[in-house]
């Protein structure tokens, strides 16, 4: 409606006549032309409708996009943490393994109580757990990166595809 338009119109009509014993044909060919002068502002508002529309989408998509970034970033720097923390971990698991060896060779010596190597046995389960737990947060944080990347789902249907 905003463009002037123009029509052609036809119509072909024929008519059979008992009373007056004939047939009639009628023709009629017709161009209609329309030029819209004035409609209430109505195309001015449909477009600043369609312009606000416009500028709202380009700014959830910024939004989005800066939200993203920063997701991505904050599970990068998780994951990078997190590996810091099981190689620390590690670490302690080693020096758990390497006490509780030490304090069996004490026991069966003599030198040490049964409460000892019960501690020494806590303490390695203790630093096990913890590595294990720390190796969970790890996977979990992969996984959030690939939820924020958006390849978690197609992985997911890569997978079931195979």
């Amino acid at each position: 409606d905003y463009f002037p338009s123009l029509s052609l119109v036809g119509q072909y009509d024929r008519f059979d006549n008992e009373v007056f014993h004939g047939t009639e044909k009628d023709w009629r060919v017709a161009i209609e032309g329309s030029y819209p002068i004035f409609n209430g502002w109505r195309d001015d508002a449909q477009t600043d409708r369609a312009r606000f529309r416009l500028r709202n989408a380009r700014q959830q998509y910024q939004r989005l996009r800066r939200e993203i970034r920063r997701d991505v970033r904050r599970v990068h720097l998780d994951i990078e943490t997190q590996l810091n923390v099981i190689k620390t971990l590690e670490n302690r698991v080693e020096s758990a393994q390497e006490n509780h060896a030490e304090i069996t060779a004490r026991f069966e010596e003599g030198l040490v109580d049964a409460v000892d190597v019960s501690d020494a046995i806590t303490i390695l389960n203790e630093a096990e757990l913890r590595l294990a737990s720390a190796r969970n947060t790890l996977n979990l944080d992969r996984l959030r990166l690939k939820l924020a990347t958006g390849t978690y789902y197609e992985d997911l249907l890569e997978s079931e595809g195979n």
